[in-house]
């Protein structure tokens, strides 16, 4: 096999790695498509270019305890009918195999097609507002009865006609505009926040105007960690200072303009006030009956495995489990699958060569887990693997050349 064609397999298998996370961040058109076609051509591209002789030096111990952490966390309470490998995450796996110049092709080219799909849905949803432009009818994710995901399809993006549609927020071709926030923050972190980047910086900038309260809060804990992460106190400081002049221009705009009647103070501001029972008010992952429910089950013997498929589809249906964060995990998988997710994670840190950064882009997944605690899904496994080798000097601005033979 030539390097041209072993080259041509790892983009093949770049091409799934991101149709896979577009996938776990459900956008539209990959809703009730087949997992099993895409993760087969995934799997069998990433197998082919693995196979090639030498791959087995970037194996170590480590990456063997990540598979069994991962692997065991996957299968807790797992239905049997729904096909083995959308479980065990074997797309991901093999990307264990690889060494750093090859995943940084892979974190690049994810860079650069979310990126672009951002720069090309934000401008076609500014439209919509002021021209009749043609729309492919209305559309909901199937297997979901939920009456806030309800849209008008225009194709490029998505505008919510359902429970919410009083806040026109932009979501791009995402169920939420805090999935897209979320994963904006997680690629911008990967990318050392290089905002000199063109791609980097688009994520940055849509990512921060979709009024998603979670989506500001990552990208502006993300922003100050980045900065610890370089070393000295002092000199991540002086790197904090134009963010720091920033928000406070942000914030000063939101309190001061139009007497607080404007998007900033409505949308961010107003949801981080004080609140004696959320805590905060935008705090809207949990509802009422979910705490109880959680406190009851910390007290019961499903609290190490989780409640059973039939018991979570039992307590959502009465609507004692509803909404999203880390109760709603724990309670899926229980406290050893939690546990043993976040080994997994933390091992990943130990086999990265910069380990400050990679322990402070934990601590803002960590942040991301109490509201939306979604670590098994694609983009969150594979946006930190892949940032693991991520540098300041490359911050993957500059493609490697392809490996050789």
């Amino acid at each position: 096999m030539t390097v041209t064609k072993n080259y041509r397999l790892l983009h093949l298998y770049a091409i799934g790695i991101v149709l896979l996370i577009l996938q776990s961040m459900n956008a539209w058109f990959l809703w009730g498509t087949n997992p099993y076609i895409l993760e087969s051509t995934t799997i069998i591209a990433g197998l082919l270019y693995t196979s090639k002789k030498g791959y087995y030096r970037y194996w170590s111990p480590k990456k063997t305890i990540i598979c069994i952490l991962i692997i065991s966390t996957c299968f807790i309470n797992f239905a049997f009918g729904l096909g083995v490998w959308t479980y065990i995450r074997i797309p991901f796996l093999i990307c264990l195999m690889l060494p750093t110049e090859d995943r940084l092709i892979i974190l690049r080219f994810w860079t650069i097609i979310f990126a672009l799909l951002l720069l090309i849905s934000f401008p076609y949803w500014c439209l919509v507002f002021y021209f009749p432009l043609p729309n492919l009818g209305i559309i909901s994710p199937p297997g979901i009865s939920n009456e806030s995901y309800i849209y008008l399809n225009y194709g490029l993006c998505l505008i919510n006609i359902g429970k919410f549609a009083d806040i026109v927020r932009f979501s791009s071709v995402f169920l939420e505009p805090g999935h897209l926030s979320m994963i904006g923050a997680f690629t911008v972190f990967a990318n050392h926040y290089n905002l000199k980047n063109k791609y980097v910086l688009i994520i940055f900038v849509i990512s921060g105007i979709t009024f998603s309260l979670a989506g500001f809060i990552l990208l502006t804990v993300g922003y100050i960690l980045s900065k610890i992460s370089i070393g000295k106190v002092s000199k991540a400081l002086r790197k904090m200072i134009p963010g720091i002049t920033f928000l406070t221009i942000i914030i000063l705009y939101g309190v001061y303009y139009n007497g607080g009647n404007n998007l900033v103070n409505e949308h961010f501001l107003s949801r981080l006030e004080y609140d004696e029972e959320k805590v905060i008010s935008g705090n809207n992952r949990v509802f009422e009956t979910t705490n109880e429910k959680f406190a009851h089950f910390l007290a019961s013997k499903d609290v190490f495995l989780g409640y059973s498929l039939k018991q979570r589809a039992e307590y959502y249906e009465s609507g004692e489990m509803r909404g999203a964060g880390y109760k709603m995990y724990i309670m899926q998988k229980g406290l050893i699958g939690t546990i043993a997710i976040f080994l997994a994670y933390i091992l990943i840190v130990k086999t990265s060569y910069n380990r400050r950064f990679m322990y402070c882009m934990l601590v803002l997944y960590f942040f991301a887990f109490i509201q939306r605690a979604y670590p098994l899904w694609y983009a969150w496994l594979f946006i930190f693997l892949l940032a693991a080798e991520s540098t300041p000097n490359n911050r993957t601005t500059i493609v490697p050349s392809p490996p050789q033979k």
